[in-house]
């Protein structure tokens, strides 16, 4: 039996309010860095700056659907390394040192780190965290779940060489 961790909401969610910079830039949560690389990504410089401003994920998430020039599958061949890059400066030592030790706990006592958003089959799952247990055959694809924990792994690997 594989151990899930199960989130909605709270540190993993890209919604949370933490500030974090990449490359000079400086993103109040997740989800804002994540809209923003979507813009960038499609030479939408104009929604780029109002994903900037906004200071709501929910907003800024409204915001990033808006992109010009979108293309699924182009998007699709890049989200992940976004999503990633963005994790790594949120969950960073340097910049949240008690998000970075929470992602190495999590990552130590679990397998997998899950999103249960019942409404995301992408980022996360489809199923809350009571309905999940036994439906892991009918999951969504988890994608932000597995980047955490890839994360989180990275990181306890890091620890052990030092």
């Amino acid at each position: 039996m594989r151990l899930y961790k199960y989130f909605y909401g709270g540190p993993f969610s890209n919604f949370w309010i933490q500030p974090f910079t990449i490359d000079g830039v400086e993103f109040n949560c997740n989800e804002q860095y994540f809209m923003w690389s979507k813009a960038k990504f499609f030479k939408d410089e104009e929604t780029a700056e109002l994903i900037l401003k906004e200071v709501l994920p929910e907003k800024q998430k409204a915001l990033g659907r808006k992109v010009k020039n979108y293309d699924d599958s182009k998007w699709n061949e890049v989200r992940e390394y976004y999503m990633y890059k963005g994790l790594q400066a949120k969950f960073s030592y340097e910049q949240n040192p008690t998000l970075y030790n929470s992602i190495i706990r999590a990552c130590m006592e679990f397998e997998l780190l899950v999103e249960a958003s019942p409404t995301d089959k992408i980022w996360g799952i489809g199923f809350n965290s009571y309905d999940a247990p036994g439906n892991e055959d009918k999951w969504g694809l988890n994608l932000l779940g597995k980047q955490l924990t890839k994360l989180g792994l990275e990181f306890i690997a890091e620890q052990a060489e030092d």
